[in-house]
């Protein structure tokens, strides 16, 4: 198998405007998937033949983007504004089923392929976090109850969804985009804030994990770099991605090409690059997770067969 194959086990994004330069790259080192942000999205037919071009490439890549709705929604130049998950989370089951629906019949339009939605994320949320707004509720059983309603619509649009931000972000006091958050919560605590992932990942094809160092369940790693938290996602068939490694929290966890190479020895299946493309060539020299790329391929062979299954497959 050729080294740069393993740029299948990459999400990666790019700037817009140096889209050329990054095809250049991407050609000899195709991503498995990609990730798109807002300066990427332009008019509708842009966005169409963007994605066209990028699943044109060898990995037949799979087309990701964050739509939560609220101050997370994309899209928001070509479909509008789009209610918070604050917002849905108070509706009813039915109507969050029939909005996700909807939002993952506009993105299939535009042949985007995974939506980094629902949050699992339970409240209450300090403001500084970058959460602000973007639960569903304080209530466990709400953020399951409604969490399982947006993957449902999702999956009947035939977009696969993404819980996140295992094994939970509410408690935490900054924004992982800036800081790397601590916390301290006991274990039986943490339970709380575990279990909409652990009861809904049997309904849900991706995982994203955390940046986010949970004293009690390991002292050294956050969860995207541990293996300890992201065992207790096992047994799990479907795809664990890592939040996006270039953000500040992971600052202290050495360069890019160490943090990917922690993050797939800890048990991610694949990790995120959101713009930082010009690092691929000399990252995919230093990983040796060869064995991953079957796993990947599997994954992706199984809900592409069929995406609205994967609400009743077991993952």
């Amino acid at each position: 198998m050729e080294e740069r194959n393993l740029s299948l086990l990459l999400c990666a994004g790019f700037p817009q405007r140096e889209f050329e330069e990054a095809m250049k790259i991407f050609e000899k080192y195709p991503p498995g998937m990609f990730i798109l942000f807002k300066d990427n999205i332009k008019t509708k037919e842009e966005v169409k033949e963007l994605c066209k071009t990028l699943k044109k490439m060898k990995s037949k890549p799979l087309i990701s983007i964050d739509m939560e709705g609220g101050r997370v929604n994309r899209l928001k130049d070509i479909f509008g504004e789009k209610p918070s998950a604050e917002e849905y989370g108070r509706y009813g089951v039915k109507r969050i089923e029939k909005m996700a629906y909807e939002w993952g019949m506009e993105m299939k339009s535009l042949y985007i392929d995974i939506d980094f939605a629902p949050l699992l994320d339970l409240g209450p949320i300090e403001k500084g976090t970058g959460l602000e707004r973007r639960v569903l509720s304080e209530d466990l059983k709400e953020v399951i109850k409604k969490g399982k309603a947006f993957l449902k619509g999702l999956h009947r649009a035939k977009i696969l969804g993404c819980i996140k931000h295992f094994p939970g972000l509410g408690p935490s006091k900054v924004d992982s985009h800036i800081n790397l958050p601590l916390v301290e919560l006991e274990k039986k605590e943490l339970k709380k804030h575990l279990f909409p992932f652990i009861f809904l990942k049997k309904y849900s094809p991706l995982v994203m994990v955390a940046h986010c160092l949970y004293k009690n369940l390991d002292k050294r790693y956050p969860a995207s770099l541990s293996k300890k938290i992201i065992n207790k996602l096992r047994p799990y068939k479907g795809l664990i991605i890592s939040d996006d490694l270039e953000m500040g929290a992971l600052s202290s966890y050495g360069n890019l090409s160490k943090r990917t190479y922690l993050s797939l020895k800890a048990g991610c299946g694949m990790v995120i690059l959101s713009h930082r493309f010009y690092e691929i060539p000399f990252l995919v020299k230093n990983l040796k997770f060869k064995g991953k790329i079957k796993e990947y391929l599997l994954w992706k062979r199984r809900v592409e067969k069929n995406v609205e299954g994967t609400f009743t497959a077991r993952y």
